[in-house]
């Protein structure tokens, strides 16, 4: 019986993506005021 050699998985190399939020949705917040249509239970 052949017995294969544990192969070593090397990840390549990934780039971090920076985000910017929209302003719009970063004040959407609980606190932001107005209507919550988020959808989601309050906390």
């Amino acid at each position: 019986m052949k017995v294969e050699k544990e192969m070593k998985y090397d990840a390549p190399e990934v780039e971090v993506l920076e985000v910017v939020v929209e302003l719009g949705f970063a004040a959407s917040g609980p606190n932001a005021g107005g209507a919550d249509d988020s959808g989601l239970p309050p906390l």
